[in-house]
């Protein structure tokens, strides 16, 4: 696979055929099995070469046949927690939205969601359109919860809620080119997720967080099928830098808010902690 510089397909991802020879030696019953891949779909010429022995003279045949579109293996999304970004499910928006600078000082903690179409054998050409489904809160978020449990549902056209390609109001931003890095199967795909805040028109104030559920899918090519990627991830998106407020050593607070208990005429305490959940722009002790 190649890149073109200029032409059609400058910066496209292109398929350059080349033509390669096997051998295979001859079973007790006269006959050799070959292992072709990658080869492409379609219909394909095969020419066989037989060498001849003592007893048979050597033999040339060509044929046709047709060649079926491979299957992909999997689309392999990030791991979490994912070593690039700790701060996830929490991602930064984009440049100037929200209450994010326009110098790009928050460039360091933008979040690139990194996917990979697998394969047996080649490398897939095409594109990964991103899905976003929050039409209904995703598992395990809700409109009670707090931190990595918060679901406030995004919309791109009005607040509510959304299906449908990710980042529409930022073209081609939803459907990212997939590339072969020089690896011998599968090409790989980054979706910014600084993309995924948006404020509807008409919508006057806005909320500290908007919920996404993303999920992958290949559309395939001239040599592979399409896939859907089985698997959605929660992310979401913070207008600007923030600190959430957890209990000391309750894990649970990190999802819903502690509560403490006082009886009347008595006092009781309970220690807190500020967690940043982007990484930058803390102000207060030792800050700026």
């Amino acid at each position: 696979m190649i890149v073109p510089s200029s032409g059609a397909n400058a910066d496209f991802p292109t398929i350059n055929p080349v033509t390669n020879a096997v051998a295979a030696a001859l079973d007790a019953t006269g006959k050799a099995t070959f292992a072709l891949a990658p080869v492409l779909a379609g219909t394909d010429a095969l020419t066989v070469n037989y060498g001849g022995d003592r007893t048979y003279g050597r033999s040339t045949m060509t044929t046709t046949s047709a060649v079926a579109k491979s299957a992909i293996t999997d689309i392999q999304l990030p791991a979490l927690p994912d070593p690039a970004d700790v701060d996830l499910p929490f991602v930064a928006a984009g440049n100037g939205a929200g209450a994010v600078p326009y110098d790009g000082s928050e460039l360091p903690w933008q979040y690139r969601f990194k996917m990979t179409v697998n394969t047996a054998a080649g490398s897939p050409s095409g594109a990964l359109t991103v899905i976003d489904n929050v039409n209904s809160y995703p598992p395990g978020a809700s409109a009670a919860g707090i931190g990595a449990a918060t679901c406030v549902l995004a919309g791109y056209s009005a607040p509510g809620g959304y299906s449908g390609v990710a980042c529409p109001n930022v073209s081609g931003a939803g459907v990212p080119n997939i590339e072969n890095g020089g690896a011998a199967t599968g090409a790989q795909a980054a979706f910014p997720t600084s993309c995924l805040w948006f404020i509807p028109q008409g919508v006057s104030d806005s909320p500290v967080v908007f919920t996404h559920y993303i999920s992958p899918v290949y559309s395939g090519d001239a040599n592979f099928l399409g896939l859907a990627g089985s698997t959605s991830t929660l992310i979401q998106s913070v207008r600007g830098p923030q600190v959430q407020i957890t209990q000391t050593g309750n894990a649970s607070s990190l999802t819903t808010a502690p509560m403490l208990s006082v009886s009347p005429g008595s006092t009781a305490s309970m220690n807190l902690i500020l967690t940043s959940r982007l990484g930058y722009g803390i102000a207060g002790a030792n800050g700026s």
